[in-house]
């Protein structure tokens, strides 16, 4: 073999090397999301249920007339945003109940686990999205708050 092909020979096995390589830590990465599917589901229950309770508290509180709503306070706003975490809770929510009903059976236990990673994205936009939501809602509680102690 000239040394050509040699070089050739070993740069085609360095890449098949790689390219395994790169498998492997890909299918290393799957298994661990598969394992940890109980955990995020867990997590994601528990972000729904705080967040829908501090909403439903809150919208209970507008409803009310209570006093830090009076003033210069944007009603309307405050309800659109408070609607739109609504929407977005609502669909996690939708997604948990559905990857965490009960059910018998490796395959369909395998099969609720592979539904929750194939919607891995979604969920994480879905989260990414009442992030901004609950922000922007703080910071607009936070302001008439601010507006209502000045009118004091």
């Amino acid at each position: 073999m000239d040394p050509i092909s040699i070089l050739t020979l070993t740069g085609t096995c360095v890449k098949l090397v790689s390219s395994f390589a790169g498998v492997v830590m890909q299918v290393d990465s799957i298994v661990k999301a598969y394992r940890d599917v109980p955990r995020d589901i867990v997590l994601l229950r528990s972000q729904v249920s705080t967040t829908k309770t501090s909403l439903d508290k809150l919208r209970r509180l507008l409803e009310s007339n209570h006093p830090c709503f009076q003033g210069e306070m944007d009603m309307e706003t405050l309800e659109i945003s408070l609607d739109a975490c609504g929407i977005v809770v609502s669909d996690i929510q939708v997604h948990v109940t559905a990857v965490s009903q009960e059910v018998s059976g490796f395959r369909r236990k395998a099969w609720k686990r592979i539904q929750h990673l194939w919607d891995a994205d979604a969920m994480k936009e879905n989260e990414r999205r009442l992030g901004l939501q609950l922000q922007s809602l703080s910071v607009l509680l936070t302001v008439c708050s601010l507006e209502s102690e000045g009118q004091r």
